[in-house]
């Protein structure tokens, strides 16, 4: 497929940031803090640029670059909010032990646990993600209300829940599901199968094994979010430096990646997030690990999540609205398994659409669904098709 730009790649000055936060001498980190300080005042950094310059004063420091106070001050106050939130969780971790609920870290603190980052000022972590499997869920969030945590809106009801408590410096995202997408439940056993229990302050805590928690850094990273098409749309670009640490710090099974990005119906963004490790930060990613994914056969969710969900910035003109199809596609792969999806017709992927409006636009069962379909939105209905 013919691709522009993803809108998740990082800008120019993200990714002088990103470099200084994996430079592994002083020359090197000296050399890109000193072109980016000419180029961005401190001052104005916000949302994730401001998330990916605390790593790069983390390394700054590591190479004994020399900067100023404050940016120190920077470095401490993510060190001292990263070990509140590990302390938070150690917590959480010794409740779902006694009440036998396997528990299970996700993103930056399962590399913090895991001890991928043994230093608590290396990656800021804005909110903390734990995941609990499904027939757990109720009980789990029942424990975690009894000890001061609450809802926060508004509620995702999809595949987790936001939850907040007053002291802790940020959110608690407790997932039911290992992805926002959704997956068979044989692919989500083998997720939790292909895991290790560390001990957390002598509590037991799940993080999943390094190539299947690659792959699950990769697919998460390479979306700007879900339904998420305007130009000034805010990638998550701390992904770039998880898998650099998770592949430097490991010897990685590539076979055992491939097998995980076909598992998880995301070989097109795994590949196209390895290419842009490999080419654009140097990262240790072989070329046959890139052939392979990029020869394999694509199935229609693959295509799905590589248009949909990777939001590549798109044409200017389409016949049915952008964000009425990418909500669409949204809903679909977070309602439906890959395996029914791959499955579907035409007729029925337009059934599918019926129910997606009904449950969006609330419908009345009077009108014609099909005549709202065909006749107001969709002058070409097959470019629903990926």
């Amino acid at each position: 497929m013919t691709i522009k730009k993803p809108l998740w790649h990082p800008t120019s000055k993200q990714k002088i940031l990103l470099k200084i936060s994996l430079a592994e001498n002083k020359n090197e980190a000296t050399l890109y803090w000193k072109q980016w300080s000419r180029a961005e005042n401190i001052s104005n950094v916000k949302s994730e640029s401001y998330l990916i310059l605390q790593s790069a004063i983390s390394n700054l420091l590591t190479q004994k670059v020399p900067v100023q106070q404050k940016i120190r001050n920077i470095s401490n106050h993510t060190a001292a909010r990263n070990l509140v939130t590990i302390n938070t969780v150690q917590k959480i971790a010794s409740d779902f032990s006694k009440h036998k609920i396997p528990l299970f870290a996700l993103k930056g603190l399962a590399l913090f646990a895991a001890g991928i980052y043994p230093h608590s000022n290396m990656r800021a972590m804005y909110d903390v993600d734990l995941y609990v499997n499904n027939k757990y869920y109720k009980k789990a969030i029942k424990i975690l209300q009894a000890a001061g945590w609450i809802a926060y809106e508004p509620v995702r009801a999809d595949h987790s829940i936001v939850l907040t408590r007053a002291g802790f410096p940020g959110k608690l995202d407790l997932h039911h599901q290992p992805v926002w997408f959704t997956l068979s439940p044989k692919v989500i056993a083998n997720i939790e199968k292909d895991t290790k229990i560390i001990s957390l302050s002598g509590n037991p805590l799940r993080v999943m094994n390094p190539e299947l928690q690659l792959v699950h850094v990769l697919v998460h990273g390479a979306r700007s979010g879900i339904n998420d098409y305007s130009s000034t749309a805010t990638p998550h670009l701390r992904w770039i430096i998880d898998a650099h640490y998770l592949i430097r710090t490991n010897a990685i099974n590539w076979k055992k990646v491939v097998t995980w990005a076909k598992d998880f119906e995301a070989v097109i963004q795994v590949h196209e997030a390895l290419q842009l490790l490999r080419q654009d930060f140097k990262i240790n990613v072989p070329l046959s690990a890139l052939v392979v994914l990029r020869n394999m056969p694509k199935t229609r969710t693959q295509r799905l999540h590589a248009r949909y969900s990777m939001a590549y910035r798109p044409p200017k003109f389409f016949k049915i609205p952008l964000n009425l199809r990418a909500s669409f596609h949204a809903w679909l792969m977070q309602n439906r398994t890959p395996e029914h999806i791959n499955k579907l017709t035409f007729k029925a992927y337009l059934g599918e659409f019926e129910k997606f409006l009904k449950v969006g636009f609330s419908l009345d069962k009077s009108q014609s669904v099909t005549t709202f379909i065909i006749k107001k939105i969709l002058s070409k209905p097959k470019l629903l098709l990926p």
